[in-house]
């Protein structure tokens, strides 16, 4: 992300910051440049954090980054960290809550949790080895109990951390998910014995 600002000591020219970085960091940094205080409670529904703490060296370094999408492929997640990159489909179908092609919001919410993993059409890359994402290991039997950690991981926070899915074709009707709630705590407790050696 490129950043210009007239404020040179909230982002001094010339910096390169490799922190990871979400799209839920805009909202918080915009307003922070406006001259809100994003910390008071009237915005701790915010996720992000503001980028002028993130340069600065005072916000809270993230383990992962993750996302959604559902264009093109149909619904997937991702959770990509220094060392490895994962993506599953988080839907057993294409459409969106409530169409004709999708699921009624909430349904069967734990699909792609229990789900085989051809199912979920896993992608896992170990960016240590392969940085350009070029050798897909979820079908790696090294691999297997990373993948599946990486798997219960983003499954959790996608899907039971908050997750909302409406149906915007009628007056309320949507279904908040919390069976895992705190899932996204922005931390990777892996396991040593599970990541395999180089």
């Amino acid at each position: 992300m490129i950043v210009v600002s007239s404020d040179k000591t909230a982002f001094p020219p010339g910096t390169v910051n490799r922190d990871f970085i979400e799209f839920v960091d805009f909202a918080p940094t915009i307003y922070t440049a406006a001259g809100l205080d994003v910390t008071q409670p009237e915005y701790s529904h915010l996720d992000g954090r503001p980028l002028q703490k993130v340069v600065a060296g005072s916000a809270k370094k993230l383990a992962y980054v993750l996302g959604e999408m559902n264009h093109v492929y149909g619904p997937r997640a991702y959770l990509r960290s220094n060392d490895f990159a994962f993506s599953m489909r988080t839907r057993e179908k294409n459409g969106k809550p409530g169409d004709k092609y999708g699921h009624a919001p909430g349904e069967n919410i734990r699909w792609a949790l229990e789900a085989s993993p051809n199912e979920v059409e896993i992608a896992f890359f170990d960016l240590r080895i392969d940085p350009m994402e070029r050798h897909n290991l979820a079908g790696d039997a090294r691999y297997e109990k990373l993948v599946n950690f990486f798997r219960q991981k983003l499954g959790n926070i996608v899907l039971g951390d908050r997750r909302l899915e409406v149906d915007w074709k009628q007056e309320n009707t949507f279904h908040i998910s919390d069976f895992s709630l705190g899932a996204d705590d922005k931390q990777l407790d892996i396991p040593a014995d599970i990541i395999p050696q180089l």
